[in-house]
């Protein structure tokens, strides 16, 4: 590529164009997996707060009854998370 060459042979317009594309394609999937990564992070945060919520909270409280529905909705979201980070495209 450097120079516009390949093999000693000049790189044609339209193979630097594909190389280029390539490259900005897998530069968006990269973003895309850091922000998910990144809001994975955060539900799991998340989620140990809510869980420590649980284990301190007086079980007739609405700070417990909160925690736990959060604990389940916030499970779903790191599992769907999840599932999204495990796929290739």
């Amino acid at each position: 590529i450097l120079g516009g060459t390949y093999n000693g042979k000049p790189m044609s317009d339209a193979a630097l164009s594909r190389i280029l594309k390539r490259k900005a394609d897998n530069q968006t999937k990269q973003n895309k997996k850091a922000r998910l990564n990144a809001e994975y992070v955060r539900l799991y945060e998340k989620l140990h707060y809510y869980q420590k919520a649980i284990d301190y909270a007086p079980k007739d409280s609405d700070i417990f009854a909160e925690a736990l529905k959060e604990v389940d909705y916030l499970e779903y979201q790191i599992d769907y998370l999840f599932d999204k980070l495990a796929r290739k495209d």
